[in-house]
């Protein structure tokens, strides 16, 4: 699947990035937030020694804030990155 460039930012909000945390409590957390926001994608990733949960899959950061603003007030250390997104999770 092609992937697109990040010169004009497709976005993700990264919820939480846990150090030294345990699979089971990512996980919870993870299904937590389906339960919340059964319709927002959410991405679960290792990369040493974090784990990090992601959602949403944005073409603009304008789109990306509109949604920040509704999360916020459950995930308030969310921010916004730039990330490389399939084009098929792109609405």
């Amino acid at each position: 699947a092609s992937l697109l460039k990040l010169s004009s930012p497709d976005v993700r909000l990264p919820l939480v990035e846990v150090k030294e945390s345990t699979k089971n409590e990512i996980n919870t957390m993870k299904l937590n937030f389906m339960k919340k926001f059964p319709n927002v994608p959410i991405y679960l990733s290792y990369s040493a020694p974090y784990y990090k949960l992601r959602v949403g899959n944005f073409r603009t950061k304008f789109e990306a804030e509109k949604s920040k603003s509704k999360l916020i007030k459950n995930y308030p250390g969310s921010y916004i990155v730039s990330e490389y997104i399939k084009l098929n999770l792109l609405n």
